[in-house]
């Protein structure tokens, strides 16, 4: 059975606003935990996306947390250099910390096959990082990816099974724009998985 097609119960599901958070919510009907980082991105991408696709979908319970600032600065600079090392190790401990707090079973991460280049989203270290949280807290949460075996555009074609609001999901990574860039390895990355899904993005 492939990871997509099991059922995780109720559970944890960090949630940005993008494709993949969005179609995990809708599939599994897990609790969301919007995570702001205070960066200018959030304020004028993820947040407004958050938004409006809970509004969409009637979902009324969820956690917000605030991060401090996660951005790279340079100091006596304000050039972004880019995000912090381990960001998305925070994110999974945070979602295991309530997870645990609100006793759940799972956290699930909207990971895909497109996020292996980034070590702290490669499953073998989200593991890793699982089994140490449980060891010290003597715990059972499971951290699961159940996107994870499936490029892109596989998701979308899901995602348009079950009616996702495509139309109000982010993908841009650009810091710099309050719009969609097209340019970025978001946009660029969505952009082809809706052509090889062959579905129109609206």
């Amino acid at each position: 059975m492939r990871k997509e097609e099991r059922d995780y119960g109720d559970s944890i599901i960090p949630f940005s606003g993008g494709i993949d958070s969005t179609y995990l919510l809708m599939k599994y009907k897990g609790i969301p935990l919007v995570i702001n980082d205070e960066s200018k991105m959030f304020r004028q991408k993820e947040l407004p996306a958050i938004r409006s696709i809970l509004a969409k979908l009637d979902i009324r319970k969820g956690y917000f947390v605030r991060f401090p600032e996660t951005d790279f600065l340079e100091i006596g600079s304000n050039s972004v250099v880019g995000l912090i090392p381990g960001y998305k190790m925070l994110i999974q401990l945070t979602a295991m910390a309530y997870a645990q707090k609100l006793g759940k079973k799972y956290v699930l991460l909207g990971n895909s096959k497109q996020n292996t280049e980034f070590k702290d989203e490669q499953y073998k270290n989200v593991k890793k990082l699982e089994a140490l949280y449980n060891t010290v807290y003597g715990t059972d949460i499971k951290v699961e990816c159940p996107l994870q075996e499936l490029e892109k555009y596989e998701i979308i074609k899901m995602a348009k099974k079950i009616k996702l609001p495509f139309g109000l999901t982010q993908s841009c990574c650009n810091q710099f724009t309050s719009i969609d860039c097209g340019i970025c390895s978001g946009c660029i990355k969505r952009k082809e998985g809706f052509k090889l899904a062959k579905i129109n993005d609206i």
